[in-house]
């Protein structure tokens, strides 16, 4: 009873030590000011996304990966994860960090939903895509 006891406490501190996440769009946290800095009201919070692999790790780097949900776009950073395949629903837990100015969901664990089709890129004229559309897939 003891052990018991002693682990729901420590799961506990863990929670409040961390906070709990949140399920998010992520439209909601990807948020820009109009100079496009990183202006977003979750970072330093814990986020729960679920969208689909847009970018697998190896393209840009050896850990960073794409995810988009109806809303739009966001990195994760995470070596580890996988593997994926373009189009695989999951849902990355982390926390709301910048990165070379780009907003991400750092420290994260991820998990496999689903097996899904490749996003099919979006077309933009250049001239109108804003803040709104970064980390989405486009054309």
């Amino acid at each position: 009873m003891k052990k018991h006891l002693f682990g729901m406490a420590l799961c506990m501190c863990l929670v409040l030590i961390s906070g709990v996440a949140t399920a998010q769009d992520i439209d909601d946290i990807q948020v820009y000011d109009a100079g496009g800095a990183p202006a977003s009201p979750y970072l330093g919070q814990s986020v729960t996304v679920t969208g689909q692999i847009t970018v697998l790790k190896g393209t840009y780097n050896s850990g960073t990966w794409y995810i988009q949900d109806a809303t739009g776009g966001i990195q994760f950073f995470d070596s580890a994860a996988g593997p994926f395949a373009l189009g695989d629903v999951v849902e990355v837990t982390g926390t709301v960090s910048t990165f070379s100015g780009e907003l991400q969901i750092g420290t994260p664990s991820s998990v496999f939903l689903s097996a899904g089709t490749p996003v099919v890129p979006a077309s933009y004229d250049i001239s109108a895509l804003t803040f709104e559309e970064v980390g989405s897939l486009i054309e």
